[in-house]
């Protein structure tokens, strides 16, 4: 298997969203009245945790049909509360474009 690091070039590198995201200045959504829902998902916990915890589960759904098993699991693995981001989770989980639902 070919390794993601490119030692002859000191420029390259492989970074993760977060890495990139701190360089960056990026616009706050504007609030919409949305994001007063504490279970919106602009309201959902960030940082590294948040990003293992979307990493695993993406790993694991079957996005043509979610399993709302598999998404409370990841939830409670990850000591998120289950019954605050399920109904969250499995919304956006159901908006992929392949999922005919």
């Amino acid at each position: 298997m070919k390794s993601l690091y490119n030692s002859g070039n000191k420029e390259w590198k492989v970074s993760s969203f977060s890495s990139l995201s701190n360089k960056h200045n990026y616009a706050q959504p504007q609030n919409d009245g949305l994001t007063a829902d504490k279970t919106h998902i602009y309201n959902f916990p960030r940082g590294a945790k948040a990003g293992q915890f979307m990493h695993s589960l993406f790993e694991k759904l079957d996005f043509q049909a979610p399993s709302e098993t598999l998404i409370s699991t990841q939830l409670s693995n990850f000591a998120y509360d289950v019954e605050q981001w399920q109904d969250t989770i499995n919304r956006q989980c159901n908006k992929h474009p392949t999922n005919t639902r």
